[in-house]
């Protein structure tokens, strides 16, 4: 009796290391300057024990890791605090909003149990699930333009609808820049726009430059 209750301890046993589940950490570093040594999972238990993270593809900015183990070589089970770190040091933790930020440092949480876990990318210092967009900044030069009431950028991106972006100079050294969310391989048509006295002035362009809209 005492063998077969021995051989059943065992049989639980290994079916409890198979059934303990893994967890895949993602997070978008797009418009962050990565450094030289990359990108890692630490805080929680890894503060002490950073984990490199995988790099993206060329072109790409999500860095995903899998672990199945804690950093003592114990299954993953229960309540883990961790955050991103871009470099591998303690001064190099991304900042995370209170609305997602748990414990004493404002850390991530993510709970294991038995199955899998592949968590959605996320963008750094942010509670946001990462989108499959690139962010990207417009740039105009009107120092030596008279600026009416406010500059504008209209294309494809917005319906042609200058409304709908506003530009802003906020170092008033007249450059104007306006930062939008797009779509990665879609091409787009644009002009920029000043808004003067009640008018929609449109830039007129010639060159190389000009595309067939």
């Amino acid at each position: 009796m005492r063998d077969i209750r021995n051989i059943l301890s065992v049989l639980l046993l290994l079916g409890l290391s198979y059934s303990q589940g893994s967890v895949t950490f993602k997070v978008d570093m797009q418009g962050q300057t990565i450094h030289e040594d990359g990108v890692f999972l630490m805080g929680g238990p890894w503060h002490s024990n950073p984990q490199a993270m995988e790099a993206p593809e060329q072109g790409e900015t999500i860095w995903s890791l899998t672990l199945s183990t804690d950093p003592d070589g114990n299954a993953l089970s229960g309540d883990y605090m961790y955050k991103f770190n871009n470099g591998g040091s303690g001064s190099y933790y991304e900042s995370i909003p209170e609305a997602c930020a748990h414990g004493t440092y404002g850390d991530r949480m993510v709970t294991v149990g038995s199955d899998d876990i592949v968590l959605p990318p996320v963008l750094w210092g942010s509670c946001d699930v990462a989108l499959d967009v690139v962010t990207v900044t417009f740039h105009v030069d009107m120092s030596n333009e008279f600026t009416g009431e406010s500059v504008h950028i209209a294309g494809t991106m917005n319906g042609w609808d200058p409304t709908q972006n506003v530009m802003s100079d906020e170092d008033n050294d007249g450059v104007y820049t306006a930062t939008l969310e797009l779509t990665p391989g879609d091409e787009h048509q644009y002009k920029f726009v000043n808004y003067i006295g009640n008018s929609l002035v449109y830039e007129q362009i010639t060159g190389p430059c000009v595309g067939e809209g």
